[in-house]
């Protein structure tokens, strides 16, 4: 009682996905106290029953004023037979809710011919539903009403005897079990029966009900005039679907004789029949094709009347009993077996009431399942396999009595959770809430280890492709770690890690914060560690961690100057000279770290726009544009004084040309503006002048930060 106490407890208020039921099916005896072996392969309707049981002597252990019974029970209502018997509790919550009351009368006659009718009342568990009808009312039908071999009259005399079983008292919760295992007499062997049987969401036991015998028997009556005339029909159908020793449709045999004659009488070159002649019966082959089109007519006409036929007596079979509506019970789950008698696997359908959907229970895969699968239309019944793998239903009775009416005291079926954590005890809340933080410790214990996991498989995938990556493109400056990779830098490994820890974190914590958490750094060094991933150690000493500083610095300054010159470029390019000179005096005022190389690099822009400028000198001459000549003049002798090397080959070049140019097209300028032109130039050969300082608003912004620049 106590594990099952916990389960209950689990479903309530666990966090868990699914609690498994081991714990208690190992505390689970049989009548002699013997444990039920787990694994072994038993009947629903025996294990259901011993458990039951069980569970009715731990609930009377625990409740001493309940009076014990020692009614021993039928526990299946049908024919009486050889069945498990029990002692179990009278007007026990056991009893009550899974357990009902029924009357068996047994009619026979006695050896000197005179009526015999015998009245039983037993407890019964289990309805058995035979499973070649074609739905359940039928099932039970045949079991409630059935003949009895060798039934032993008071004088002694075996005899055949007639029984009925009927409800005198319903259970709430009403087990059908439909018996899919029968013993087959020529291979003395249990096979299992798939027939199809349909059942519905709510049905209605009111013809089973003891208090509605009479008027039954009278319907019942109707009812097998309607089932023999059934039957007889289903046979004329069969004589139509089975017909001859091959069992085939007759539609079908005759399609294909008309097939033939037609070809036969066409006599067309490629036909799929050869022709053979018959003499003279070739001429009455034209009849022969009318009187096969006249069968085909009449045989289809026929098929259709008999299926109209038989779905109109199923109709009226069905409501037969359409006044008997008092008792309705629910669809709650449902059992399904696949395999065979000796073996196979049990998937459960549960409804869920609060939300009126069908979950399909498959071990520990637990999934939503369209209802039409369940339910499906007359069409696709053959087809269906819950239908023909159904071997138990549990139907819960609609008008129980709620707490407070009646001597029931259970909550409705449709209860929310809260209703049923406000029956479970301090101790059980304390069990299940111990369990659900153990549950939590677990959960974050396995989040770690495939967090480490997914960081790591991350990781040596992303070192190959890098590595690939720069083998063919040789680019240093593509982010920071190809920068590192470049530089003979081992610390590029950690970095790479170090990113890929903030992509795949949720709160893009990087390597450096993820120090503090040691579980998850014990997990991740493990996974490292049993990889092919380089990075073994992955924390840093200060000595590392400054040369990684020293790194981000110098990578800084690479990428300044790569967008400084780009940016220069893009301005000579789109003609904004002076944007392009006031970017690169900038540049040599906050370059204070720059290599040779930069500078090198930027006296050749220099040069590039110096040169540009002369181009453009003469073009402004030639379309007298005096004016804007001494700008660029102005603008060439600036990048020649500061920026370009006074002995490079280039400044004097620009002087040269420039003179060249000023001299040729002197009659274009005022004496004063001759004049400052050639004060310029001479500028150019001899004097510095002051650098520009105005920033362009487009400019790079120098305070950028390393670790967003080409990621």
């Amino acid at each position: 009682m106590e594990e099952l106490q916990k389960l209950f407890a689990f479903m309530i208020k666990s966090k868990r996905k699914y609690i498994s039921p081991k714990t208690l099916s190992e505390t689970i005896v049989d009548e002699n106290g013997r444990p039920v072996q787990l694994g072994d392969q038993k009947d629903v309707e025996e294990f259901n029953i011993n458990f039951l049981a069980r569970v009715d002597e731990a609930i009377s252990a625990q409740n001493s004023s309940v009076l014990r019974s020692t009614l021993k029970s039928q526990m299946s209502l049908g024919p009486k037979g050889d069945r498990t018997s029990l002692v179990i509790q009278g007007e026990s919550f056991v009893s009550r809710s899974f357990f009902g009351k029924q009357l068996i009368t047994t009619h026979a006659v006695d050896s000197k011919n005179n009526p015999i009718e015998i009245d039983e009342e037993m407890m019964f568990g289990q309805v058995l539903i035979n499973p070649r009808a074609d739905n359940i009312y039928q099932g039970w039908d045949d079991n409630a009403f059935s003949e009895v071999d060798d039934f032993v009259t008071h004088d002694g005399m075996k005899t055949k005897a007639q029984q009925e079983s009927w409800i005198l008292k319903p259970p709430n919760a009403l087990f059908l079990q439909i018996q899919r295992a029968a013993f087959d007499k020529s291979t003395c062997q249990l096979k299992k029966v798939t027939h199809p049987v349909q059942f519905d969401k709510v049905i209605y036991i009111d013809r089973f009900l003891e208090r509605n015998k009479k008027r039954s028997l009278e319907i019942r009556k109707q009812v097998l005039v309607l089932k023999t005339e059934l039957k007889k029909k289903k046979e004329q159908l069969k004589d139509f679907i089975e017909f001859g020793k091959q069992k085939r449709s007759l539609l079908e045999t005759l399609d294909g004789t008309l097939e033939f004659l037609e070809a036969q009488h066409t006599k067309c070159a490629g036909t799929a029949h050869e022709h053979l002649s018959q003499g003279n019966l070739d001429s009455h082959l034209p009849s022969f094709i009318s009187i096969t089109k006249g069968y085909i007519k009449s045989v289809t006409g026929r098929i259709g009347q008999l299926y109209k036929q038989i779905e109109n007596i199923k109709d009226r079979i069905t409501s037969a009993y359409g006044e008997m509506r008092d008792t309705p019970y629910e669809l709650h789950a449902i059992w399904a077996h696949s395999g065979v008698p000796e073996s196979g696997h049990y998937i459960a359908y549960v409804h869920d009431k609060n939300k009126n959907k069908w979950r399909k229970c498959n071990d520990r895969v637990v999934k939503e399942e369209d209802e039409s699968n369940i339910f499906p239309a007359l069409k696709d019944i053959a087809n269906t396999p819950v239908l023909a793998d159904a071997y138990c239903l549990l139907y819960v009775r609609k008008d129980i009595p709620r707490k407070g009416e009646g001597k029931a005291s259970i909550l409705p079926v449709n209860a929310a959770v809260d209703d049923y954590s406000k029956l479970l005890t301090p101790a059980l809340e304390k069990f299940v809430a111990e369990d659900n933080k153990s549950l939590d410790t677990e959960i974050a214990a396995y989040k770690k280890r495939q967090l480490a996991a997914t960081i790591c498989t991350e990781y040596n995938y992303r070192i190959q492709q890098l590595q690939s990556f720069l083998n063919k493109l040789g680019c240093e400056t593509f982010n920071f770690i190809s920068y590192l990779y470049y530089s003979q830098n081992n610390l590029w490994k950690w970095e790479l890690l170090d990113k890929i820890v903030r992509k795949v974190r949720d709160d893009h914590v990087g390597l450096g914060e993820m120090q503090k958490e040691e579980k998850l750094m014990v997990e991740l060094n493990r996974a490292l560690a049993s990889s092919n991933a380089p990075v073994k150690v992955i924390e840093l000493s200060p000595a590392q961690i400054n040369m990684l500083r020293v790194a981000k610095e110098d990578y800084r300054a690479v990428i300044f100057d790569w967008m400084v010159q780009k940016y220069v470029l893009e301005k000579i390019i789109s003609k904004e000279w002076m944007k392009a000179v006031d970017a690169i005096a900038l540049y040599f005022v906050q370059a204070s770290y720059m290599t040779k190389r930069n500078y090198e690099r930027m006296n050749d822009i220099a040069k590039i726009l110096a040169l540009r400028l002369v181009s453009c000198v003469s073009e402004k001459l030639m379309e007298k544009k005096v004016k804007e000549v001494i700008t660029y003049i102005d603008t060439i002798s600036v990048l020649c004084i500061k920026y370009i090397p006074r002995d490079d080959p280039h400044t004097r070049l620009i002087t040269k040309v420039l003179s060249s140019v000023i001299n040729n097209t002197k009659s274009l300028f005022t004496q004063e503006e001759f004049a400052r032109a050639e004060e310029l130039i001479q500028r150019i050969r001899e004097f510095p002048l002051i650098l520009h300082s105005k920033i362009p608003k487009d400019y790079p912004d120098v305070s950028f930060c390393v670790s967003g620049v080409g990621d």
